[in-house]
This record gives structure tokens, C-alpha cells and sequence, in this order.
């Protein structure tokens, strides 16, 4: 591999700095995702390599690489501040943030926050510090129509989901598919989450019924294998149908005749 994002990946600043003195080229070189020696630091919270590359070598963080190659290789646009994010590198963030200048909001090439991935993988520290100090967007959605919710719930992170319902986060929300939070974590087999939204989440019928593709939430726990879910996912919308039958059987008829 190339010993420079390795020196980087490691938090070797020594190591990095003489590879810099002898021609090492921060700037173009990358690896085989197309991620640089700034992304390998802040993601693995090496704070003084980055200040190095930002500070001395003049990386800049908010940028994607430059080089065509780079371009090429990197099709997420993920920079420094998404695989902070993602690592829950608090130290690195809050620098990235604060001194550096970078946009807390800044995308990645699909829409994707920092905040995003720090939910969906359940860095609730870091995500606190983005919503709370970072003043981030917290509601973003990305070019899929996902917002941090289905994120968590695909990931099966209950206490992610629970912080974003204290924020006020749309819970019901369906992405440009026709999913909801529901069908992500239904997905992925996450009973306890499944369970969460029913109750707590508030969703209803509308988030059980079929996706853009004709598969229920229960339908597609049941083609992952997750038959447990499913067979759980079916009575919920049975019984769901049987409340809004009683509901509708309860409501008052309008008598036109009344009417000025």
C-alpha cells in the first residue's frame, strides 16, 4: 500500500512528514476508493496529522481530491468531516467544524450528511455535538428522499431513533422508493425497532403498505429470511386494518340536508 495514507491511517506524524519532505504528494495521492490521507486521519481521529496536512501541506478538507484519477475512484464525495462523522472522531469533528471552517452541512456527491452517518452508526455523542453545538440540519434529506430516521432504523439503532424523535424528526417520512423507516428496519430484520415505530414512532398503515417495487415491510423481512419479523410484521397490519375498519365504522355520517 501507499506508506504515506498508511502513516496517515496509523497517526505516524514523524513517518508522514519525512514521506512529505522526500516528494510524498499529499494532494494526489489516494487509495483504491479514491480516499486521501486527510479522510484516513480524521477517520481514525488522528487530530495532529490532520492540522499537519491542513495547516502545513495544504489539504483542503471541504474538497473532495482533486486529481482525475481521485475522481474516478471517490464517486461518494465523502471528505474528512463524513468519515469523522462516521468514526464518531469527536476531537477531529470539533476542529473540522470550528477552526477549520468546514460546512457542518456539507453533502456528499448524494446528499449525504455528517450527521447521517454519525446516526447511522450510532455515534450519538458526536451526533449531540452536530445537532447541538454544530447547529446542523437535522431534517436533511439526501437525493434518495432518506432522512437520519431511516438511517438508524436501517442500522437497527433504537437509541438513534429515540434521540431523533426527541429532536422532532419526521418519523413517517418515505424516501423516493415508498419507504418508510418501517421497510428499512424490516429490511434488515430489527424487530425491537419495528416494534418502536408502531408504538412510540406513531406509524401507521400507510408506512405497511407496499413500496414503489409492490413489497410491504413484511414482504421484504420475509424475502431476507426474517420470518419471525414478518410473521410479527403481518399481524401488526391486521390488526392496524381491523382499528382503522372501527374507526371509519364510528364517524359521524354528514347529513347533506344540514348543510347552509
Amino acid at each position: 500500500g501507499d506508506s504515506g495514507l498508511e502513516a496517515a491511517r496509523k497517526g505516524n506524524l514523524v513517518d508522514l512528514q519525512t514521506l512529505v519532505a522526500a516528494g510524498w504528494d499529499p494532494h494526489r495521492a489516494t487509495d483504491k476508493h479514491g480516499s486521501t490521507a486527510l479522510d484516513w486521519a480524521s477517520g481514525e481521529g488522528h487530530l495532529s496529522v490532520c492540522q499537519y496536512l491542513v495547516d502545513k501541506c495544504g489539504l483542503m478538507p471541504a474538497i473532495p481530491p482533486v486529481t482525475s484519477t481521485a475522481r474516478k475512484k471517490d464517486k461518494s464525495g465523502r471528505t474528512a468531516i463524513h468519515w469523522a462523522a462516521r468514526n464518531g472522531q469527536l476531537e477531529v469533528m470539533q476542529w473540522l467544524v470550528k477552526t477549520v471552517g468546514v460546512p457542518v452541512n456539507l453533502p456528499t456527491n448524494d446528499g449525504t450528511t455528517a450527521f447521517h452517518l454519525a446516526i447511522w452508526q450510532g455515534q450519538l455523542t458526536l451526533a449531540r455535538w452536530l445537532a447541538q453545538e454544530g447547529r446542523c440540519d437535522v431534517h436533511s434529506t439526501n437525493r434518495y428522499g432518506c432522512n437520519a430516521v431511516q438511517w438508524c432504523a436501517g442500522a437497527g439503532n433504537l437509541d438513534a431513533c429515540k434521540y431523533l424523535f426527541s429532536l422532532g424528526v419526521e418519523m413517517g417520512l418515505r424516501n423516493r422508493n415508498g419507504h418508510s423507516a418501517l421497510h428499512k428496519a424490516a429490511f434488515t430484520g430489527h424487530l425491537p425497532v419495528c416494534k418502536w415505530l408502531l408504538e412510540t414512532g406513531k406509524l401507521g398503515h400507510d408506512h405497511m403498505c407496499e413500496d414503489s417495487e409492490g413489497n410491504t415491510p413484511a414482504a421484504m423481512a420475509s424475502l431476507e429470511g426474517f420470518h419471525e419479523l414478518a410473521d410479527w410484521l403481518e399481524a401488526a397490519e391486521a390488526q392496524e386494518k381491523q382499528r382503522c375498519k372501527v374507526i371509519t365504522a364510528q364517524a359521524p355520517i354528514c347529513d347533506v340536508t344540514e348543510i347552509d
